[in-house]
């Protein structure tokens, strides 16, 4: 009985983890804030919108990822590090 009592404490003080944004969330979060469309982001980036959704989605990375990072971040004025890694603390430009 006490083998339970300790196994439902464990279990009861383990944390609840928020998942943190993807970098997918964070291409669409700032594209949507600065008023571009999918398509939109991908004339501009030289890519198909189809590219740009399946990015947005987490379904594929960009191959040149520090570029298409740096041009989205530019477009979007804001720092490539909150792209990258989701920094709370570097998303005002």
């Amino acid at each position: 009985h006490s083998l339970t009592e300790a196994r439902r404490r464990k279990m009861t003080s383990r944390k609840l983890t928020v998942p943190k944004f993807t970098l997918g969330d964070r291409l669409a979060k700032c594209r949507q804030d600065a008023g571009l469309t999918q398509e939109t982001m991908a004339q501009i980036l030289g890519v198909s919108h189809s590219t740009v959704a399946k990015w947005e989605a987490d379904r594929a990375q960009p191959r040149s990822m520090v570029v298409v990072l740096t041009m989205w971040a530019d477009i979007c004025r804001v720092p490539i590090q909150w792209l990258m890694f989701g920094d709370p603390n570097t998303r005002a430009a």
